[in-house]
């Protein structure tokens, strides 16, 4: 029903010589027959866009939903049907992983972009089979007693043929083409598993920290699948951190607030990742249950110069400790970091300088040379 009232908006903001027609999905085409002017193209992508936008009322229901639009124009970008269809497809995808709910006209050396983009989406989807993928752990370390309290679950790919491929590369491919799931699922049952291992082999618990995406945290049933995993591996509640960024904020809704609350209240923590990078209102930190703050490597290694950078690490610390929450800094470095993040009150610390992330075997490695030294104690970390 929401597709029909799609289509009737459409119909109804077009010329009677132009036409809209639905391909497949939620995909639409509309053609646009001798524009009077270039721009006119655009201004008439920007009306749909806005025309999109406006709430939807199904059935007494109201729905908002958005579009993005790509564009291809005859005969410059194509003669044939096939390929104004193929090229205004690829502007569309840009237009998407720009943010959506605006428009791109195509342009040649988006085609090479595309290309690249759905061969890595195709072995992307045959890795999670192949076993391709695999998990490291980047070590976090108390400020108070310089004591392992956790780690950080980070997700590699390493194909054999073409060799290791840049997180910031496919993690967005993953996120467009909707592998992000299932990858997340992967990552967590691995982390969980990983970390039922630690505890095995030494009485001293240890958190491992899995970052989810937005995607992921949307879906109906994310903290049952979360507590099932939970059960399924034996990982005690407490030992897991969920890391979200603060986009969470921007679908701020009291589901959210209460998927959170209930995996709060098996013990599960939860985490703000790169925290003072985005844009939620600091209101809201009220209204969620969150555990930990984690300040963005670009203030810590800008932390030395002073100035506004150190400015920020330090409200964020305060921020924290005003509201009872703690505050991991990433991406340190040095030791003139450390022990100014350690001045400004800062709970922990993750980063280099500590170690970079291990494979399996060395985080085994590393917590055991951690144990010889540590006092035994039978509660979980703070």
């Amino acid at each position: 029903m929401l597709l029909v009232e799609v289509a009737s908006r459409l119909q109804h903001n077009l010329r009677t010589e132009d036409f809209a027609a639905r391909l497949s999905g939620d995909e639409f085409v509309v053609a646009i027959e001798d524009p009077p002017h270039f721009d006119a193209v655009a201004i008439v992508a920007r009306n749909v866009i806005d025309m999109l936008a406006e709430p939807f009322q199904v059935e007494g229901n109201e729905f908002v939903v958005s579009g993005s639009v790509g564009i291809s124009v005859f005969p410059g970008d194509g003669k044939e049907l096939s390929e104004l269809l193929k090229y205004a497809d690829i502007a569309m995808y840009r237009a998407k992983t720009t943010g959506g709910n605006n428009y791109r006209f195509y342009a040649a050396e988006m085609g090479e972009h595309n290309r690249t983009s759905l061969l890595l989406e195709s072995r992307l989807r045959q890795a999670v089979q192949s076993k391709e993928l695999r998990l490291n752990f980047q070590p976090q370390i108390s400020l108070e007693d310089d004591r392992v309290m956790g780690f950080e679950a980070l997700l590699r790919w390493e194909p054999d043929d073409i060799g290791p491929i840049n997180p910031d590369t496919f993690l967005p491919i993953a996120v467009e083409c909707g592998l992000i799931i299932q990858l997340d699922d992967w990552v967590l049952r691995e982390a969980c598993e990983e970390a039922t291992r630690w505890q095995r082999v030494n009485e001293h618990p240890v958190r491992v920290s899995v970052n989810i995406s937005l995607l992921h945290l949307k879906q109906a049933n994310f903290a049952e699948r979360v507590l099932r995993v939970l059960e399924e591996t034996g990982l005690a509640p407490s030992l897991l951190e969920l890391e979200i960024t603060e986009g969470f904020f921007s679908i701020d809704t009291e589901a959210g607030v209460k998927e959170f609350g209930r995996l709060r209240s098996h013990g599960v923590r939860i985490a703000i990742d790169d925290f003072g990078t985005g844009y939620s209102s600091l209101s809201r930190l009220q209204h969620y249950p969150v555990d930990c703050l984690k300040i963005d490597r670009s203030f810590v290694v800008r932390l030395e110069e002073g100035g506004p950078t150190r400015a920020i690490a330090a409200s964020i610390i305060a921020l924290g400790r005003n509201l009872g929450i703690g505050v991991i800094a990433e991406g340190v470095e040095n030791e003139a970091q450390m022990e100014s993040l350690r001045a400004l009150g800062a709970n922990a610390v993750q980063g280099n300088l500590i170690s970079p992330p291990l494979t399996t075997r060395a985080t085994l490695n590393f917590l055991e040379k951690q144990w010889e030294d540590t006092p035994s104690r039978s509660e979980a970390p703070d």
